[in-house]
């Protein structure tokens, strides 16, 4: 729910309002559902970049989001996919990164989120968007951060990204892993590349999640909170970022 506050002559700034509610982007006839959830004094506004269906996003997902509204970031969790979309168009990176373009543009106009330091959070085809996304809009995104993302699927943009970048993948995953590092060596922003166990994740989180909580929470207002190179059950592959 949205509260209103009014502020009275003489008396103290009211609290900043926890905004909490369902959306819907309208972006070249398609109509992207989505939550956007921001807690008070929220330092940066975090969208999630995705190629399913808003109904299909998986529970890990809303769990990360949580997990960056506790660190007191906003997020935009919805779908790159309308329902009414046939199956090509979930695999059509340049039309899911207009529409990302296009859901940036729309975060920058809402009440309680506008002027808010921008990060991308992608996953599968939607990390590629992302990346997209990223080279073109240059300064205006902050912080990029994949799990099981293809941002090879980026190519051609990738040396043009500014924003630093995380790229997670599940150690188990030695062919996406792969491609990740050929990504990542491609990449001349500031970026680190990872490795997590599926043996690190407890029940019901997502071993990526304090990962990419850190990296956003660094990069989106909070310089004084670093970002730890190392965590329990992890394997690490840095690059420097200097």
């Amino acid at each position: 729910m949205l509260l209103d506050f009014h502020k009275t002559a003489g008396s103290p700034a009211p609290p900043t309002p926890t905004l909490s509610r369902g959306v819907c982007v309208e972006v070249a006839g398609a109509k992207l559902r989505g939550a956007l959830d921001v807690p008070p004094d929220a330092r940066g506004l975090v969208l999630f970049a995705s190629n399913r269906d808003f109904a299909r996003i998986e529970p890990r997902q809303s769990g990360l989001a949580r997990d960056l509204n506790r660190h007191g970031l906003g997020t935009l969790l919805f779908d790159l996919v309308d329902s009414a979309d046939g199956p090509e168009v979930a695999g059509d990176v340049d039309l899911l990164t207009e529409r990302l373009l296009a859901a940036t543009a729309w975060s920058g106009r809402q009440w309680g989120v506008e002027g808010l330091p921008i990060g991308y959070a992608g996953s599968g085809l939607g990390t590629a968007a992302a990346l997209s996304a990223a080279a073109i809009l240059g300064s205006k995104v902050d912080a990029v951060a994949s799990h099981s993302g293809r941002p090879d699927l980026a190519v051609a943009d990738l040396g043009e990204v500014s924003a630093p970048t995380l790229l997670v993948v599940d150690g188990d995953d030695a062919p996406l892993a792969a491609t990740n590092a050929l990504a990542a060596a491609r990449l001349r922003c500031p970026h680190r590349l990872r490795e997590v166990a599926a043996s690190a994740a407890q029940a019901g989180t997502w071993a990526a999640t304090p990962a990419i909580c850190r990296w956003m929470e660094w990069h989106l207002g909070s310089p004084e909170v670093p970002y730890e190179p190392h965590w329990a059950g992890s394997a690490t592959i840095a690059a420097p970022l200097s």
